[in-house]
């Protein structure tokens, strides 16, 4: 096992290996798994023993070593961003570390730090690819429950104006609840008007492919997961944040109906 001499750099690894745990959390890992990969990369680096908590909001890491005091981080959650991709990078950074235990090279916090902003900062998706996704999904769920060929190519005209519209909306870095509401608002009145112009049958059929865009389905698969894997806290939270989610984009839907019905 290789051991870290110098306290300042043990310090730096944790840090690191934290960030790597927070950004695990918030590209759409579940707490066990972001748990277990830190007491993993941390046992990698020498420790005795590591105690890991983590819910939704909060990771906080107390690491153990025979011959040193213990060091104790906590790093404060701030919104999620879900991304896949990022989270396989992630998972595959954590076993390459655990893997690369006896290898010093792989260990120094310079060479882990430039690695682990490397895949921070990696670009997602283009934003044109976003729209062309956005609309294929809303499209698609239109047709599935019985909307007509030109509900779906309106709910994909108008999920790609939401895609467009969202992008716009998170440059503010408001609330995410009144990002979605906002959001949400905006495809009900873009449904109600496609109808209004003919380029539409059925505001229902329409919107739903668009509501289904917007659905967190991942959160409330996450947090339903936790709870049955013993992290009630954290499984509570993300179930009960994705139902109001839910409920806040169906607010806006109808509530979309009313203002075109109001000045219509």
């Amino acid at each position: 096992m290789y051991y870290i001499q110098d306290d300042y750099k043990i310090a730096r690894m944790v840090e690191q290996i934290v960030s790597i745990g927070e950004m695990m959390l918030t590209s759409g890992s579940d707490v066990s798994r972001v748990e277990d990969s830190i007491r993993r990369m941390c046992d990698a680096i020498g420790a005795h023993r590591t105690e890991v908590f983590s819910i939704t909001s909060t990771i906080i890491v107390s690491v153990y070593f025979k011959d040193r005091a213990p060091i104790t981080q906590t790093r404060r959650i701030r919104g999620m961003s879900y991304n896949l991709n990022r989270l396989e990078q992630l998972n595959a950074l954590s076993r390459e570390i655990v893997a690369k235990a006896n290898t010093p090279e792989e260990f120094q916090s310079c060479t882990l730090h430039q690695r682990v902003v490397r895949i921070r900062t990696e670009h997602e998706y283009n934003w044109k690819y976003r729209m062309l996704f956005y609309a294929l999904i809303s499209s698609s769920f239109s047709v599935f429950f019985g909307g007509s060929p030109l509900d779906a190519i309106s709910s994909a005209v108008i999920g790609a104006l939401i895609c467009i519209f969202e992008k716009f909306i998170k440059c503010f870095d408001i609330n995410p609840f009144i990002t979605s509401f906002d959001v949400s608002l905006f495809g009900g009145v873009m449904a109600y008007l496609f109808v209004f112009v003919g380029f539409g049958n059925s505001f229902d059929r329409i919107s739903i492919g668009n509501i289904m865009v917007l659905i967190p389905g991942l959160q409330l698969t996450n947090g339903l997961r936790d709870m049955f894997a013993g992290d009630t806290i954290t499984g509570l939270t993300r179930t009960i944040e994705a139902c109001l989610q839910s409920m806040i984009i169906a607010l806006g839907f109808i509530l979309a109906g009313h203002l075109i019905g109001f000045f219509v």
